[in-house]
């Protein structure tokens, strides 16, 4: 079986970006947050079955 190396999907480089650049005190910055945080908990999800396998 072929296995593909997995990229971090855009979406997830893009929120990182954006919270990069945001101040701490921006009144969207914990939407943000829990936008990215729901991200890379799919992301991980994903790559720790791709581990097993």
């Amino acid at each position: 079986m072929i296995i593909k190396e997995r990229k971090m999907p855009l979406i997830i480089r893009k929120l990182n970006a954006l919270l990069r650049r945001l101040p701490q005190h921006h009144p969207q910055r914990k939407d943000i947050e829990a936008s990215f945080a729901k991200y890379m908990a799919g992301y991980r999800g994903e790559e720790s079955i791709l581990i097993t396998y």
